[in-house]
C-alpha cells in the first residue's frame, strides 16, 4: 500500500500484479512536481504476518508543453483605412520556456489574392515574411514570450484594392517554442 507522497493520487498498486502502476496521469507534470517519494508498506497473509516499509523515488522527465495562443478581436476595416491592427489583445505564454523561435498568422477564410496584405515590424532579431499569393505572415527568430506577443500585437491588416471583395476574414494565429516535439501551439482565431 502507498502510505505517504502520493501527490493527487498519481499511483496506485495494481491488486492483481502488486505493481505501482500510474493512476492520475494528470498528477505527472514535471513544472509542478518533478520528484514522487513514495512511502510504500507490505503486510504477508503469514502467521504472523510479517511487515515491512521501504521508499520509491520515482524521477519524472521533463517533457516539452506546447505554448499557448490567445486571439479573438474582431476588426471592422473600411475601404482606404490603410494598415491597421488586427488583435491589440494577443496573449502568448508557455508553462516551460521563457522564449518562442516563430509565429504564424493566416488568412484562412476570405483571403482576396492581390487585396489582402498582412504585415509587421519587429524588432531586431526577429523576421517577417509575408506570401502575397497565400496569404501567410510568417515570423522567425529567438525572443522573450513578451517581445513575441508585442510583435504579434502589431500585426496589421490592409486591403490595397479601391473596389475590395466583400465579407469577412479568419485570421489564425499560432506560435512554435523551437521544442522538439510539441513545439506549436493551439491555432488561435480573429
Amino acid at each position: 500500500a502507498i502510505t505517504g507522497g502520493n501527490t493527487n493520487g498519481a499511483f496506485a498498486v495494481d491488486q492483481a500484479t502488486r505493481r505501482l502502476v500510474v493512476a492520475n496521469v494528470a498528477a505527472l507534470d514535471f513544472e509542478t512536481n518533478p520528484v514522487f517519494t513514495l512511502a510504500m508498506s507490505a503486510t504477508d497473509n503469514g502467521s504472523p504476518p510479517a511487515a515491512d516499509t521501504a521508499t520509491i523515488t520515482v524521477n519524472l522527465s521533463d517533457a516539452n508543453d506546447r505554448p499557448t495562443i490567445t486571439a479573438g478581436a474582431t476588426l471592422a476595416y473600411t475601404e482606404g483605412d490603410g494598415a491597421r491592427v488586427l488583435d491589440g489583445g494577443i496573449v502568448v505564454g508557455d508553462v516551460d520556456s521563457t522564449t518562442l523561435v516563430g509565429a504564424t498568422v493566416r488568412i484562412t477564410s476570405g483571403f482576396a489574392t492581390g487585396e489582402d496584405v498582412l504585415a509587421a515590424s519587429p524588432p531586431a532579431g526577429i523576421t517577417a515574411s509575408y506570401a502575397a499569393a497565400t496569404g501567410v505572415l510568417t515570423l522567425s527568430g529567438s525572443a522573450t514570450l513578451a517581445t513575441w506577443q508585442s510583435v504579434l500585437r502589431g500585426v496589421t491588416y490592409t486591403n490595397t484594392s479601391d473596389a475590395p471583395a466583400n465579407g469577412p476574414r479568419t485570421i489564425s494565429w499560432q506560435v512554435d517554442d523551437g521544442g522538439a516535439v510539441a513545439n506549436l501551439s493551439n491555432t488561435a482565431t480573429s
